[in-house]
């Protein structure tokens, strides 16, 4: 059997500021300014910044194929502009905001920014939406792995029982502390989020979501796969489930270990809509 060598992929990570934005920048060998960024959003608003485990595979197709990765520190956000709870371990986050900062970082260095492409997990796939319902125009490809569309399910379920055992955690106290609302007042809470909600505002996606792909699974709990269906119906977004009904599909930490999941979507998509 002949052996196959397979290409290698060099990253250059490099950090850098853009107003109050930290970003952690990641390219290839070979950097294509032509091409806009991929700013990536990452997903578990603690105590550091994103940690890229789920997206390494796309990363690699993105970067070898010429793309900047821009990964600035939104905070524990939840889709607001600018308000975001300070980390334990260090300072706040931006916002969407840092994701205006990103794309203004990518135009000082020469990079092609009069769009952005957006791959967004978790909290970042929220974030991912809420940026794109604002800046439509602004943006070209939207890749949503595992997103948290709907800030009430969120709120609902936090401190319940987890099937199979223990309890989700506290996700609306940082919620209401992000939406300046007072943790535990879910009424004040429902219109402090209004505007920044995903399945509350699926029309302000109208002529942007065939360039919109969500990538989950049917059994992740935590974001709901209903929402995931609703969003998709409404806006037109291309829905992809990483394993039949029934089968396990990696619930909210692991879908892209299935066999449905591919590096190279994201990258397709975004090539689809260069300017």
């Amino acid at each position: 059997m002949a052996i196959t060598y397979q290409p290698r992929v060099s990253l250059n990570i490099s950090t850098a500021i853009q107003g109050s934005t930290r970003l952690t920048v990641v390219s290839g060998r070979t950097q294509n300014k032509s091409l806009p960024p991929v700013i990536e959003l990452g997903g578990w608003p603690g105590t550091a910044a994103w940690n890229p485990t789920q997206t390494t595979w796309a990363r690699k197709a993105l970067t070898a194929a010429g793309y900047t990765v821009i990964i600035p520190w939104l905070g524990a956000n939840w889709g607001h502009p600018t308000n975001a709870a300070a980390a334990v371990s260090g300072p706040a986050g931006t916002g969407t905001t840092g994701i205006a900062d990103a794309r203004t970082w990518a135009g000082l260095i020469g990079l092609e920014n009069s769009v952005v492409h957006l791959y967004g997990t978790s909290m970042g796939g929220l974030n991912a939406a809420a940026w794109t319902a604002a800046n439509p125009s602004l943006v070209g490809g939207v890749y949503m792995l595992s997103p948290a569309l709907s800030l009430m399910h969120l709120w609902d379920i936090a401190g319940t029982a987890i099937p199979g055992g223990g309890t989700y955690p506290d996700y609306a106290t940082s919620m209401a502390n992000a939406h300046s609302t007072t943790p535990g007042d879910r009424a004040a809470f429902v219109t402090a989020s209004q505007d920044y909600d995903p399945i509350r505002n699926t029309g302000d996606f109208a002529g942007v979501g065939s360039r919109i792909i969500i990538y989950a699974a049917r059994d992740d709990d935590v974001i709901g796969w209903n929402n995931c269906v609703t969003f998709a119906d409404q806006t037109g977004a291309t829905l992809v489930a990483s394993a039949p009904e029934g089968e396990p599909g990696g619930g909210h930490l692991t879908p892209n270990l299935t066999d449905a999941f591919s590096e190279f979507d994201a990258l397709a998509l975004f090539d689809a809509n260069n300017p």
